[in-house]
């Protein structure tokens, strides 16, 4: 199994899969069943337990043992797509040029790089079939404004973002950050992420 977690990246032993596998089966194991299921000293598994801790795949808890964490991902931070905006100046036309050439489902309209609106497909379908030359129109006659933007903060539970998601019907959140009683805007919760968590949770339990 390959890891990458920011900036570690390796490959997990044979062992230390192994007691991934048995961590997932029993809810808590200590040091010493662990290795005497294993037929090894305790002090064998010491860099064992230690990456595995250092890559959050395990949490130690004092005095009890080691638990699997099920889900290493649980902020919207960890694992959000980078912002993709556009200005609130920009012509109708050249936002459908800008969502199809990044392949996106969804435009968050900025202005002195506050979040300021967001346009569905729809919304572009509608412009472009109203017959008025949307070349001279700027996204801000067609955006959906705040207070009416479904998004999410960077520190919310993916949880939380992903009911947000399903609840609205919607493709995407714009991510915001709190700092110093202001909003930023500073990335993207998608579907997609939605689907790549699914599947790392997938490949995690075929370990």
């Amino acid at each position: 199994m390959n890891i990458n977690n920011g900036s570690d990246r390796m490959d997990l032993t044979e062992r230390q899969r192994k007691i991934l596998m048995m961590l997932r089966e029993k809810s808590l194991l200590s040091g010493d069943e662990i290795a005497q299921n294993l037929n090894v000293t305790k002090s064998a598994l010491r860099t064992d337990f230690s990456i595995l801790t250092r890559l959050k795949l395990i949490t130690a808890k004092q005095n009890k043992g080691y638990i699997y964490n099920k889900c290493t991902i649980k902020r919207v931070r960890d694992c959000m797509s980078p912002q993709n905006s556009i200005s609130v100046k920009t012509s109708v036309y050249d936002a459908i040029i800008h969502l199809f050439n990044f392949d996106l489902g969804t435009l968050i309209v900025v202005e002195n790089e506050k979040l300021v609106g967001i346009i569905s497909r729809k919304d572009l379908l509608k412009a472009a079939l109203n017959g008025k030359n949307i070349e001279r129109i700027p996204v801000s006659m067609i955006m959906t404004r705040m207070p009416n933007i479904v998004h999410c903060f960077e520190d919310d539970n993916i949880m939380e973002a992903i009911e947000k998601l399903i609840k609205h019907e919607i493709d995407s959140l714009p991510v915001l950050r709190k700092e110093k009683g202001k909003l930023s805007l500073v990335g993207r919760f998608t579907k997609t992420n939605v689907t790549k968590l699914f599947y790392q949770e997938l490949k995690n339990k075929s370990i």
